[in-house]
Parts: structure tokens; C-alpha cells; sequence
């Protein structure tokens, strides 16, 4: 009869283990939309290799945790306010904010489809841009 009281409160003690070892490794994370704030590897030459990630130095964390953490956007190359941010840096010609109304700081990077429409708009005839445009209906 000891022996089974012996075995319960080592299934108990165990399973105790367990959950404090579970509990403790979800309070040191911190409560992100995206999971884990870093992102498992360290900066080489400012690079991060995994999608998502930037160089945080001296390790490669989540984008939203970079722009959650920043004071200023002096605080990494890719956050911006406006627009204006990206071009004055020369990382991008757009400020993309993130869906996290908790974060004030947008992403910079480069939208392709303005510089078709900026290419498309350059090759434009003077002419083209006085006629009007006609309603198809």
C-alpha cells in the first residue's frame, strides 16, 4: 500500500515539473501576435536569412518587435512615419504600417507597382496628358 502512495507523488510531482517548466517558458516570451520575438539566429553582416526577420544587433528579431520596441525611427533603417521617412533613408517609397494598432511605426520597403506607374507615367506624351479621358459608357 506505501508503494502506491510512493507512485502517485511521483506522477504528481511530475506533472507539477511540467507545468511550472511550461508556465515559466510562456511568461519569458513575450505576448506577440507573431509568436516568438526572435527569430533563432544572429545578425551576419546586418543580414537575417529567415523571412520576416531583420537584424536587431546582435540577433535577428520580428519585424512588428522591432517596430514595437523602437522609441524613434532613428532606431532601425526600416521604420518609417510616412512615406517621406523611406525615401529620406533610401529604403523603400512606401510606410506600411502594421494591423497592430499597438505599434506607431510603420515598415519601409519598395512597391514595385508605383514604379511601373511612375515608368508607364514618364513615357506619357505631353499630349496625352491634356486630352481627356473618355467614359467607355
Amino acid at each position: 500500500p506505501i508503494t502506491h502512495f510512493r507512485m502517485a507523488y511521483l506522477r504528481l510531482t511530475s506533472l507539477a515539473v511540467i507545468f511550472f517548466l511550461a508556465t515559466s517558458v510562456m511568461f519569458t516570451l513575450k505576448k506577440t501576435e507573431g509568436g516568438r520575438p526572435t527569430c533563432g539566429e544572429t545578425c551576419f553582416k546586418t543580414k537575417c536569412y529567415t523571412k520576416g526577420c531583420s537584424c536587431s544587433y546582435p540577433v535577428c528579431k520580428r519585424n512588428h518587435i522591432i517596430a514595437l520596441e523602437a522609441k524613434t525611427v532613428d532606431e532601425h533603417r526600416l521604420l518609417c512615419e510616412s512615406h517621406e521617412d523611406c525615401f529620406k533613408k533610401g529604403t523603400g517609397n512606401y510606410c506600411a504600417s502594421f494591423p497592430n494598432s499597438d505599434i506607431h511605426f510603420g515598415w519601409c520597403f519598395y512597391a514595385e507597382s508605383e514604379g511601373y506607374l511612375l515608368k508607364d507615367f514618364l513615357k506619357m506624351s505631353k499630349d496625352d496628358l491634356k486630352t481627356p479621358i473618355e467614359s467607355p459608357y
